[in-house]
């Protein structure tokens, strides 16, 4: 059994929208958590009314919490539109976690968001676990566009 059907068969389910307060507390114990992963983020880029909440949150029989946030196009079906963990030009996305994030659940959160029914998904993942996506994409076939961050330590 592969790592990813082993974590599917560990799935309780999937909630979305994910639920504001649990979200809250998931970023707030994050240790690689973006702005852009914010309730509040997502907000913003729906209060620009071309995007709706479509982010999921993943509940495991054994306590684990994975969040992905992500927004959709609004006015055209899900066959016809886009999703996006967020749009061009709105900062970082990918799954958030309460802790540091594994191949294996990046992985999962993957083999579930391709089964959508979005004409595309677009996904620009926290360029601090850039290894780990690129560990827990390799069994898919996405069109990757290598980028660029600037990352700078600002401690001490």
């Amino acid at each position: 059994m592969s790592a990813v059907s082993s974590f599917m068969s560990n799935t309780q389910g999937v909630t979305s929208p994910a639920p504001r307060d649990l979200w809250r507390q998931m970023i707030g114990t994050s240790p690689d958590a973006m702005p852009g992963q914010t309730p509040e983020w997502i907000d913003a880029i729906c209060a620009t009314g071309g995007y709706a909440d479509a982010s999921r949150l993943y509940r495991t029989t054994d306590g684990r919490l994975l969040l992905m946030p992500m927004v959709a196009r609004k006015r055209l079906p899900p066959a016809l539109s886009t999703a996006a963990s967020p749009p061009h030009a709105w900062g970082f996305g990918g799954v958030v976690t309460e802790r540091a994030i594994h191949a294996d659940e990046i992985a999962f959160v993957l083999s579930d968001i391709i089964r959508l029914p979005y004409l595309q998904i677009a996904i620009r993942p926290n360029p601090l676990e850039a290894h780990t996506w690129e560990v827990a994409a390799k069994d898919f076939h996405f069109i990757r566009l290598p980028r660029l961050a600037h990352v700078l330590n600002l401690e001490g």
